[in-house]
């Protein structure tokens, strides 16, 4: 008998990875579990679905694998609660279950890398940007100087010694990039991402360091309030 000719799989991965979670979910698999094990497997960089373009490795090294569960849970509808899916897209969280160590483990090495390269060059970097700014707001005020809204210049030069501008145009002569009025979110987190590489660059170690702090305790105080935020009891409520 003549041996059975194997099943010839898609051209690239994202139907194997979309048909995992959706197995493993039917199967009972947590899903927070199934989801990283289905990241693990695809490998497209960047697609368009459903007209939405998607970048899922913002300058091809820091995996945005909150944009990627999103396109996720497009796949498999209501297999996963609506609610905990709009915590991990709004608010990048995952049950408590799921350890760091799995998440390392789960993604494998070169998706974790990213995942890392993500979270500092992307989430740290925007928490410096706000601490920084919050900065500048409360040196205002103490002047009185309370109507001021856009401090970007000020922001920019405290933290990378250079204007928006010519930060941008830096950006837009180095990756090749059309210039735009408005920023999309991809194109956002894109700059963002080449901030904090050019901050890493053009800095010493222990500025370097001090700032990523900085980003870090910023991020640590938006969970505190954000936990306080859930925890309060709606007026309402009997």
């Amino acid at each position: 008998m003549k041996d059975q000719p194997t099943e010839k799989l898609p051209s690239d991965s994202r139907q194997v990875s979309i048909d995992h979670l959706r197995n493993a979910l039917t199967a009972g698999r947590p899903w927070p579990f199934a989801l990283l094990e289905a990241m693990q497997i695809w490998s497209v960089p960047q697609e368009t679905f459903r007209r939405r373009k998607y970048n899922y490795f913002i300058g091809g090294e820091a995996f945005d694998w909150v944009l990627l569960a999103e396109r996720m849970f497009a796949e498999v509808g209501k297999l996963i609660p609506v609610p905990e899916q709009e915590l991990l897209i709004f608010h990048s969280r995952l049950p408590k279950l799921v350890t760091e160590s799995d998440i390392q483990t789960t993604l494998g090495v070169p998706k974790y890398r990213g995942y890392l390269n993500y979270l500092y060059g992307v989430t740290v970097e925007e928490a410096l940007q706000l601490a920084v700014e919050l900065e500048i707001q409360k040196e205002h005020a103490s002047r009185g100087a309370v109507f001021k809204e856009n401090f970007s210049d000020e922001i920019f030069s405290h933290i990378y010694h250079k204007s928006r501008a010519e930060l941008h145009d830096l950006f837009l002569n180095e990756t090749g990039h059309r210039k735009l009025k408005r920023l999309s979110m991809t194109e956002h987190k894109e700059f963002t991402y080449w901030l904090a590489k050019y901050r890493w660059q053009n800095s010493d170690g222990a500025r370097v360091a001090s700032d990523t702090n900085k980003g870090l305790k910023q991020l640590q105080l938006m969970e505190r309030a954000w936990q306080h935020t859930r925890k309060k009891v709606p007026l309402n409520s009997s």
